[in-house]
């Protein structure tokens, strides 16, 4: 889609952005974090515009860039982008705000797909319990690179952003976000440990015993910690002694 409205944000500016400068700019509205990516974009090489990308553009709690990086890069129909290397990325350069992009291959405007739409809202809800805040997510397209207006997909401007505010759908069970929550009073020590697998699996055991304590069932269980059915039951059974 074509986005002519300009969506006032609070103003930053450009400093280095991953290997290559920016000029110096105020950035004030949505449309100018379309040029930004699309500039980045632009500077990749031309063999990897067949490729879906996946960037992310932190900001500091003043308003500031921080950081502009090409998070993944995946194939012509699809760019896999596990969310815990877009956090790593925000956390890592202490970013309170991000905005996030990808591209699609096609050559039509472009629009979100179903897999875009909750992406999107799962990240927006889990970055809830990070104290960091998305934006937005734009997407661009082939159209983007080749036409001279700015074509491109904006959830902010849809109104995307403010309904998954509201929308429980990936809302967390009140248990784990208690534990969320009182994580993140360590939220600096705790966040060196982000990705390791040991770390994950020692709070989907924790997060698992809380569950448990107040009579969740298996099913629900697994679908929180992905931990197996016998390591539940190994823990039940431990919590019964």
């Amino acid at each position: 889609m074509v986005n002519n409205k300009k969506t006032e944000i609070k103003k930053m500016e450009v400093s280095v952005i991953k290997n290559f400068k920016l000029k110096a700019a105020k950035i004030n509205t949505v449309e100018d974090y379309y040029k930004i990516f699309l500039h980045f974009f632009k500077s990749e090489h031309k063999d990897l515009y067949g490729k879906e990308h996946f960037w992310i553009m932190g900001m500091d709690s003043d308003g500031y860039s921080v950081c502009l990086y090409l998070v993944a890069l995946g194939s012509e129909n699809m760019v896999k982008v596990p969310m815990t290397d877009v956090f790593n990325t925000a956390v890592n350069h202490k970013a309170t705000n991000i905005v996030v992009a990808h591209n699609h291959i096609s050559k039509k405007k472009p629009e979100p797909s179903q897999f875009d739409i909750d992406f999107t809202n799962k990240l927006s809800h889990m970055s809830q319990y990070l104290n960091i805040n998305v934006l937005d997510h734009i997407i661009l397209s082939h159209l983007s690179l080749e036409s001279k207006e700015s074509i491109y997909y904006s959830f902010l401007v849809a109104g995307l952003m403010d309904f998954f505010k509201q929308d429980t759908t990936y809302k967390l069970v009140d248990d784990v976000k208690d534990i969320l929550e009182d994580e993140k009073k360590d939220y600096g020590d705790d966040m060196k440990n982000v990705g390791k697998k040991e770390g994950e699996h020692n709070k989907a055991i924790e997060i698992a015993k809380e569950m448990l304590m107040e009579n969740e069932d298996i099913k629900t269980i697994i679908k929180y910690t992905k931990l197996t059915e016998k390591e539940i039951n190994k823990i039940k059974n431990s919590l019964n002694k």
